[in-house]
């Protein structure tokens, strides 16, 4: 059990974490700033200051907390039980819940000369954490092809099938977060569009059951009710 001024320092620590990423959401990276968040929690900034060096710190640890998230999602994701194509749909689920407070800071964070100006330290936890969701994505694609529910073409790897979908997801949701009037040009539902056209390629690669097969439907609504009720992603999302 940690002494009671470490725990303090947690506790505090957490409180700007929780200030810095709802004057993040609200005013973007333009007007993210020490100064800000101090004023929003009404204290001073030193004493922000005292447990985080610079705003690219607190948006570091930001996106810590985020991807943490996400691999706590997906190791959720890897409980459900059905297919393996089942799972994958279950990890793909996951950006609907993150997307909105964890997407935007995640996204930005990924610029190396904001990196640059935070510790070794905070860079190798990102790292572990992004490499850690890699590898239970890509695991269960490795597990299709060797349950022979899957083949790959000659050349690719699981990790390739993997970022394919994951940059399709993140491309979408960046333009969905956006100012690109894409409802105004005719594209309604770009989520749903996204996944069903996710969809249409796994079945294309073979991955069965196929969607011909398998009602993914009614799996993503047993993925909703089963892997990731509302009171557990909230609790998540919360802490």
């Amino acid at each position: 059990m940690p002494a009671v001024g470490d725990q303090r320092g947690v506790e505090r620590a957490t409180q700007i974490l929780r200030a810095a990423r709802e004057v993040f959401l609200a005013d973007g990276w333009d007007h993210f700033s020490v100064e800000r968040i101090a004023e929003f929690m009404e204290c001073s900034r030193p004493l922000v200051y005292k447990h985080f060096s610079c705003k690219e710190e607190i948006l570091l640890a930001l996106a810590i907390e985020s991807k943490s998230r996400r691999v706590r999602f997906y190791e959720r994701a890897l409980m459900f039980r059905g297919r393996l194509r089942e799972q994958m749909l279950a990890i793909g689920e996951v950006e609907t819940f993150l997307s909105t407070q964890d997407l935007p800071v995640e996204l930005m964070i990924a610029s190396a000369r904001l990196r640059a100006k935070t510790s070794r330290e905070r860079q190798d936890q990102l790292m572990l954490l992004d490499v850690r969701a890699i590898s239970l994505g890509a695991g269960i694609i490795r597990q299709a092809v060797a349950d022979g529910d899957l083949e790959l073409p000659s050349g690719m790897c699981p990790e390739d099938l993997l970022f394919f979908m994951w940059a399709s997801r993140w491309g979408a949701l960046n333009i969905m977060h956006s100012d690109t009037p894409i409802k105004q040009a005719g594209i309604q539902h770009p989520a749903l569009a996204v996944e069903v056209s996710l969809g249409l390629m796994l079945d294309a690669y073979g991955w069965r059951p196929l969607s011909s097969e398998w009602d993914y439907k009614a799996t993503r609504q047993r993925v909703h009710q089963e892997a990731f009720p509302p009171q557990l992603v909230e609790q998540v999302l919360s802490e």
